[in-house]
């Protein structure tokens, strides 16, 4: 069994000094000097001629605008797949099924009872 130094001195201690870092790669000012053109070059094209900046939509709209076609992409998939396939029900199919079960109809409601002994003539 080996025991735990406690003390921060005694872990550096019995750790050792950690091994040296490599050099920086031979490329990295290059890069570096192209990543600074680039950041240079798109602020430039932000601004037109004129001077006016292009505003981009917000996030949370491009989600919800990507949501939506994703969303209007599946139901094409599936009304295709319901033709041309036949075994699953089509969307509009699906979608009457789900209206028609949450409202109630009025004949659904009327109960009607037979009179007699157990309800039979």
């Amino acid at each position: 069994m080996s025991s735990i130094p406690l003390r921060k001195q005694d872990a550096l201690v019995a750790v050792g000094k950690p091994p040296p870092c490599s050099p920086p790669h031979p490329a990295a000012p290059a890069l570096t000097a192209s990543l600074a053109r680039a950041a240079a070059a798109g602020a430039a094209k932000t601004a037109s001629a004129t001077g006016y900046r292009q505003i981009q939509a917000p996030d949370w709209l491009l989600m919800a605008i990507a949501s939506a076609v994703g969303f209007a992409l599946f139901v094409c998939a599936w009304a295709v797949v319901a033709k041309f396939g036949g075994s699953i029900p089509g969307p509009a199919k699906v979608w009457d099924a789900a209206v028609n079960s949450t409202s109630p109809a009025p004949q659904a409601m009327v109960v009607t009872s037979h009179s007699g002994a157990g309800g039979r003539r």
